[in-house]
């Protein structure tokens, strides 16, 4: 496969594995397609899936251990019952949807909740609907959805001092709800160092938490390193 990119086009060789077992099973799998990798001049990715009882942040950590980097792209089914928030957390919550000309809007807003959340800023991409929680008037949190690929971009936020209050909980489920029947919506996450940071480790635990109906790991092999 090819992908363009602003410094020129870059390619990669993606081999199936299916469920991989353990991490010796995906070094095995990636020293294969690096091999295979080499003689295209493209890079070597692994893809596997994983069960939702297996989005465990040690179970992960550990599987992917081989890996230069990962993510992981998680799927659930929107008419699947899931976790709620307690009752007291919808209390004072409203939930607005900005699509069309009300993006621009809806992403003053999110830029709020990620820069706390995050620490700094990602705009919605072409085509996705801004999905904003408001709390006295001020937003909590926020998610893109994009109703062509059915994908959370850049995943749920809530700001810092609002986590574990139920908020990603209550807008997870509305963007499930907003994204109907149609098929699985997913969400990635970028796993963004070995060993899992904190925050991956959060993000992976809330997901998992929402009853998905499991994943795709796709790791990218690390070839030609002692």
């Amino acid at each position: 496969m090819e992908w363009r990119r602003k410094r020129g086009a870059r390619r990669g060789l993606f081999h199936l594995l299916g469920e991989p077992g353990d991490a010796g099973g995906l070094a095995e799998a990636g020293e294969a397609t690096c091999r295979r990798a080499a003689r295209l001049g493209a890079r070597a990715f692994i893809v596997m899936r994983i069960r939702a009882e297996q989005l465990e942040p040690g179970f992960l950590a550990g599987l992917l251990a081989p890996c230069r980097r990962s993510s992981i792209a998680i799927f659930y089914d929107p008419g699947s019952p899931r976790r709620l928030p307690g009752s007291g957390v919808a209390e004072g919550v409203s939930i607005k949807v900005y699509e069309g000309g009300g993006v621009g809007e809806g992403a003053s807003h999110a830029e709020v909740v990620q820069r706390s959340s995050w620490g700094f800023f990602q705009p919605p991409l072409p085509g996705d609907v801004v999905v904003v929680a408001f709390l006295g008037g001020s937003p909590v949190a926020s998610a893109y959805y994009n109703p062509v690929s059915r994908n959370i971009d850049y995943g749920v936020h809530v700001v810092r001092g609002m986590w574990r209050r139920g908020l990603g909980s209550l807008l997870l489920g509305r963007v499930l709800e907003l994204a109907g029947p149609g098929g699985p919506v997913s969400v990635v996450r970028v796993l963004r160092g070995r060993p899992l940071s904190g925050s991956d480790k959060r993000a992976l635990l809330f997901y998992r938490s929402h009853s998905p109906l499991g994943a795709l790991a796709v790791c990218e092999a690390v070839c030609g390193e002692g």
